[in-house]
């Protein structure tokens, strides 16, 4: 399985709020897994695609990188790190607002991305204000 960060990438962009590196080495599986779990439902799978051959590296370094690491650091903390939950809801709130800013990207600039499909965005179909998803 293809992933878009390399585990020093998630470590160098998520865990840089603690000095924390965790004991165990993120694999690219895990990695992969976040990645297909949160931001393919965002970018939608052909412009993932396009990002996963080297496209927009703008995009990548600006947008989905950050999101992408928290998603990992999301996904493993549980066998990875113990979060305390004040620690937790904050790391979900770095993560959800670098998710949003990747949403909001794409949609304010889908004319640069010819594979992005607005109608495949998760994220324009349902809300998690608060941890409660609703349809928008």
């Amino acid at each position: 399985m293809q992933s878009l960060l390399s585990s020093n990438e998630v470590i160098e962009l998520a865990y840089t709020d603690t000095g924390y590196l965790p004991e165990r080495r993120i694999g690219t599986e895990d990695i992969a897994l976040a990645e297909s779990r949160y931001l393919i439902p965002v970018t939608g799978q052909r412009l993932w695609s396009r990002l996963l051959a080297g496209g927009y590296p703008t995009l990548r370094s600006e947008y989905v990188a950050q999101a992408a690491a928290y998603a990992a650091r999301l996904s493993l903390h549980a066998s990875i790190e113990a979060l305390a939950p004040a620690a937790q809801a904050s790391l979900r709130a770095r993560f959800m607002t670098s998710l949003r800013d990747l949403s909001n990207h794409l949609n304010a600039e889908a004319s640069q991305y010819p594979e992005y499909d607005a109608a495949e965005n998760i994220l324009n179909r349902i809300s998690t204000e608060g941890g409660v998803v609703l349809p928008v």
